[in-house]
């Protein structure tokens, strides 16, 4: 099985950054960072699927607090991947409590762990 889950942190002023999950956890992709445009969606896209086979899909994971979140999850939902969005409140606590133990990215990969099972 080649299941992915991929975490996305939407930058408002800074690049976003993707981190990519398999199945059991392990990360593939750490910190994947891009602009919000079409072409940088499919590098991220590419890299998600690599070593898949044809047809494979990802789930995707973002925080849904402004526009640019629907604008990636059309696109990712669009090429039939599923899209979950972690509440904001859920964010905000997993932030608060990651920022005392671990990087930001490790905060990610935790969200995507919880979204992948």
């Amino acid at each position: 099985m080649n299941q992915r889950t991929m975490g996305i942190d939407l930058g408002i002023n800074a690049p976003s950054v993707a981190v990519v999950l398999d199945e059991r956890g392990d990360v593939l992709v750490r910190g994947m960072r891009f602009e919000v445009s079409v072409e940088e969606l499919e590098r991220v896209e590419r890299s998600a699927l690599e070593g898949t086979p044809p047809g494979a899909k990802v789930h995707v994971v973002i925080e849904k607090t402004f526009p640019t979140c629907e604008y990636v999850s059309g696109f990712f939902s669009s090429r039939g991947h599923e899209v979950s969005f972690a509440k904001p409140d859920q964010v905000k606590e997993g932030r608060k409590f990651y920022s005392r133990k671990v990087s930001f990215r490790n905060m990610i990969m935790g969200f995507c762990s919880y979204w992948s099972k």
